[in-house]
Protein backbone atom coordinates (compact mmCIF):
# COMPACT_ATOMS: atom_id res chain seq x y z
CA UNK A 1 0.00 0.00 0.00
CA UNK A 2 1.62 3.07 -1.38
CA UNK A 3 -0.69 5.48 0.51
CA UNK A 4 0.68 7.24 3.88
CA UNK A 5 -1.31 6.29 7.28
CA UNK A 6 -0.20 9.72 8.88
CA UNK A 7 -2.64 11.61 8.08
CA UNK A 8 -6.30 12.18 5.93
CA UNK A 9 -6.27 11.24 2.30
CA UNK A 10 -8.75 12.17 0.12
CA UNK A 11 -8.55 10.71 -3.83
CA UNK A 12 -10.27 11.84 -7.07
CA UNK A 13 -11.54 8.77 -8.39
CA UNK A 14 -13.68 9.42 -11.75
CA UNK A 15 -13.22 6.46 -13.49
CA UNK A 16 -14.52 4.48 -10.24
CA UNK A 17 -11.25 2.13 -10.45
CA UNK A 18 -10.33 2.29 -6.52
CA UNK A 19 -13.19 1.75 -4.56
CA UNK A 20 -16.37 0.14 -4.45
CA UNK A 21 -17.55 -3.08 -5.80
CA UNK A 22 -16.10 -2.10 -9.22
CA UNK A 23 -13.09 -1.74 -7.91
CA UNK A 24 -10.33 -4.43 -9.22
CA UNK A 25 -8.34 -3.89 -6.04
CA UNK A 26 -9.89 -1.21 -3.88
CA UNK A 27 -8.37 0.41 -1.74
CA UNK A 28 -8.64 -0.47 1.90
CA UNK A 29 -10.57 0.96 4.43
CA UNK A 30 -11.93 3.26 2.29
CA UNK A 31 -15.14 5.37 2.23
CA UNK A 32 -16.60 6.17 -1.34
CA UNK A 33 -18.60 9.72 -1.91
CA UNK A 34 -20.64 10.64 -4.73
CA UNK A 35 -19.07 13.62 -4.66
CA UNK A 36 -17.77 17.11 -2.43
CA UNK A 37 -20.89 18.20 -1.06
CA UNK A 38 -21.50 14.52 0.24
CA UNK A 39 -18.10 14.45 1.67
CA UNK A 40 -18.46 17.63 3.14
CA UNK A 41 -21.78 17.01 4.41
CA UNK A 42 -20.38 13.78 6.35
CA UNK A 43 -17.61 15.64 7.78
CA UNK A 44 -20.06 18.22 9.24
CA UNK A 45 -22.14 15.66 10.39
CA UNK A 46 -19.65 14.39 12.91
CA UNK A 47 -17.37 11.67 10.48
CA UNK A 48 -13.99 10.99 11.05
CA UNK A 49 -12.53 10.27 7.43
CA UNK A 50 -8.97 9.06 7.01
CA UNK A 51 -9.16 7.54 3.60
CA UNK A 52 -12.44 9.13 1.13
CA UNK A 53 -12.75 8.18 -2.48
CA UNK A 54 -14.55 10.87 -4.08
CA UNK A 55 -16.29 9.46 -7.15
CA UNK A 56 -17.96 12.79 -9.00
CA UNK A 57 -18.42 14.63 -12.16
CA UNK A 58 -15.45 16.31 -14.12
CA UNK A 59 -17.56 19.60 -13.20
CA UNK A 60 -16.49 18.94 -9.55
CA UNK A 61 -12.76 18.59 -9.93
CA UNK A 62 -12.13 22.67 -8.81
CA UNK A 63 -14.33 21.95 -5.77
CA UNK A 64 -12.67 19.23 -4.99
CA UNK A 65 -8.82 20.54 -5.19
CA UNK A 66 -10.33 23.83 -3.41
CA UNK A 67 -10.90 21.37 -0.41
CA UNK A 68 -7.78 19.84 -0.77
CA UNK A 69 -6.52 23.21 -0.03
CA UNK A 70 -8.62 24.44 2.28
CA UNK A 71 -8.11 21.19 4.47
CA UNK A 72 -4.36 21.01 4.37
CA UNK A 73 -2.48 18.45 5.90
CA UNK A 74 -3.40 15.35 3.54
CA UNK A 75 -2.53 13.59 0.68
CA UNK A 76 -4.34 14.16 -2.32
CA UNK A 77 -4.41 11.90 -5.11
CA UNK A 78 -5.97 12.76 -8.30
CA UNK A 79 -6.21 9.52 -10.72
CA UNK A 80 -6.63 10.14 -14.37
CA UNK A 81 -4.93 13.44 -13.77
CA UNK A 82 -3.89 13.65 -17.83
CA UNK A 83 -7.75 14.34 -18.52
CA UNK A 84 -7.71 17.35 -15.42
CA UNK A 85 -4.20 18.87 -15.97
CA UNK A 86 -3.66 19.49 -19.28
CA UNK A 87 -1.05 22.30 -20.47
CA UNK A 88 -3.44 25.71 -20.33
CA UNK A 89 -6.57 23.40 -19.00
CA UNK A 90 -5.85 23.65 -15.03
CA UNK A 91 -8.28 24.86 -12.95
CA UNK A 92 -6.69 27.81 -11.25
CA UNK A 93 -7.25 26.31 -7.95
CA UNK A 94 -5.36 23.34 -8.85
CA UNK A 95 -2.28 25.14 -9.93
CA UNK A 96 -2.86 27.51 -6.56
CA UNK A 97 -2.65 24.04 -4.55
CA UNK A 98 0.17 22.37 -6.24
CA UNK A 99 2.75 25.62 -6.29
CA UNK A 100 1.79 25.88 -2.42
CA UNK A 101 1.20 22.62 -1.95
CA UNK A 102 4.20 22.10 0.47
CA UNK A 103 3.28 25.03 2.58
CA UNK A 104 -0.30 23.43 2.96
CA UNK A 105 1.10 20.11 4.20
CA UNK A 106 -0.53 18.69 1.16
CA UNK A 107 1.24 15.99 -0.63
CA UNK A 108 -0.03 15.95 -3.93
CA UNK A 109 -0.14 12.65 -5.67
CA UNK A 110 -1.09 12.28 -9.80
CA UNK A 111 -1.97 9.29 -11.42
CA UNK A 112 -1.82 9.54 -15.37
CA UNK A 113 -1.78 6.97 -17.79
CA UNK A 114 -0.29 10.03 -19.93
CA UNK A 115 2.35 11.61 -17.96
CA UNK A 116 3.81 13.32 -20.98
CA UNK A 117 0.35 15.25 -21.73
CA UNK A 118 0.57 16.83 -18.09
CA UNK A 119 1.14 20.04 -17.92
CA UNK A 120 4.81 21.05 -17.66
CA UNK A 121 4.59 23.21 -14.38
CA UNK A 122 3.56 19.37 -12.55
CA UNK A 123 6.38 17.68 -14.50
CA UNK A 124 8.69 20.16 -13.57
CA UNK A 125 7.55 20.27 -9.75
CA UNK A 126 7.62 17.09 -9.16
CA UNK A 127 10.22 15.52 -7.26
CA UNK A 128 9.22 11.41 -7.07
CA UNK A 129 7.56 9.46 -10.00
CA UNK A 130 5.86 6.20 -9.45
CA UNK A 131 5.79 4.72 -12.85
CA UNK A 132 3.61 2.44 -13.75
CA UNK A 133 3.63 0.07 -17.09
CA UNK A 134 3.67 2.60 -20.07
CA UNK A 135 3.46 1.21 -23.80
CA UNK A 136 2.27 4.59 -25.43
CA UNK A 137 5.86 6.21 -27.27
CA UNK A 138 4.96 9.25 -26.59
CA UNK A 139 5.43 8.54 -22.85
CA UNK A 140 8.52 6.08 -23.35
CA UNK A 141 9.53 9.38 -25.38
CA UNK A 142 9.38 11.61 -22.32
CA UNK A 143 10.98 9.45 -19.78
CA UNK A 144 13.50 8.87 -22.24
CA UNK A 145 14.26 12.29 -23.12
CA UNK A 146 13.15 14.26 -19.73
CA UNK A 147 13.76 11.79 -16.50
CA UNK A 148 16.17 9.00 -17.49
CA UNK A 149 17.24 7.04 -21.09
CA UNK A 150 17.61 3.33 -19.06
CA UNK A 151 14.30 3.94 -17.15
CA UNK A 152 12.14 3.74 -20.52
CA UNK A 153 13.28 0.09 -21.40
CA UNK A 154 12.70 -0.72 -17.66
CA UNK A 155 8.64 0.26 -17.74
CA UNK A 156 8.42 -0.75 -20.66
CA UNK A 157 9.16 -4.18 -19.14
CA UNK A 158 6.67 -4.12 -16.25
CA UNK A 159 3.77 -6.01 -15.92
CA UNK A 160 0.50 -4.78 -14.73
CA UNK A 161 0.22 -3.05 -11.03
CA UNK A 162 4.37 -3.36 -10.77
CA UNK A 163 5.88 0.45 -10.32
CA UNK A 164 9.37 1.66 -10.51
CA UNK A 165 9.97 4.74 -8.26
CA UNK A 166 12.09 7.30 -9.80
CA UNK A 167 14.87 8.46 -8.56
CA UNK A 168 16.07 5.37 -7.09
CA UNK A 169 14.63 3.16 -9.26
CA UNK A 170 12.84 1.13 -6.30
CA UNK A 171 10.51 -1.18 -7.71
CA UNK A 172 7.74 -4.01 -6.52
CA UNK A 173 8.53 -5.70 -9.72
CA UNK A 174 8.99 -9.59 -8.79
CA UNK A 175 10.45 -12.84 -9.74
CA UNK A 176 13.13 -10.86 -12.27
CA UNK A 177 15.02 -7.79 -12.27
CA UNK A 178 13.54 -5.02 -14.33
Amino acid sequence: DLLPAAHPVLIWDPTMEWAGSAADAPIANAQTFAGVRELCAAIAGGLVVRRAVIQSARADFAAFCQLCFDAGDLTCVIDEAHIHCKQGLCPDVFLTLMRVSRHRRVNLVLIAQRPHGLAVDLRTRANTFMLFTLRASSSIEWIRNDLDPNLAAMVERLKPREYIKWPGFETNAVSRSV
